[in-house]
């Protein structure tokens, strides 16, 4: 009787494993390449941006970029703006610029976002880039 139990139970284990990790991996990375500005860079207003992003994360060329405090209060609002044909399944290059209010925490961050029109979950995404 306890060798069924054991085995129950490494079967459990073994089968909760194999999931977790079938799950990790079939989380898709997102290829994300930024030109400026660049990792804890002290920025101001007015910030211009630039880099290549996924094809899927425009929606009619563009998709939203957000400037947060280190309290993730918005401070400001932008668009990424494709440059080149942005109806592909590869990278597109963009770029943009900012205009925000000055906070009184020392870091902050920069949100590109997926553009989303469906509101679904599955299809959002985001990519953060911890500034000063």
């Amino acid at each position: 009787m306890r060798k069924i139990i054991f085995l129950l139970v490494l079967a459990a284990v073994l089968g909760g494993a194999a999931f977790y990790f079938y799950k990790a991996s079939s989380v898709p990375k997102v290829v994300f390449d930024l030109a400026s500005p660049q990792l804890g860079e002290v920025v101001k207003s007015t910030l211009k941006f630039s880099g290549s992003a996924p094809g899927n994360w425009f929606f009619e060329a563009s998709f939203p970029v957000y400037i947060a405090d280190g309290n993730d209060r918005v401070l400001g609002s932008g668009v990424a703006q494709a440059g080149e044909d942005w109806m592909t399944a590869g990278l597109v290059k963009f770029s943009g610029e900012i205009n925000f209010e000055q906070s009184g925490t020392e870091n902050g961050k920069i949100i590109f976002s997926k553009d989303n029109p469906s509101g679904l979950p599955e299809n959002a995404g985001s990519f953060e880039l911890p500034i000063k």
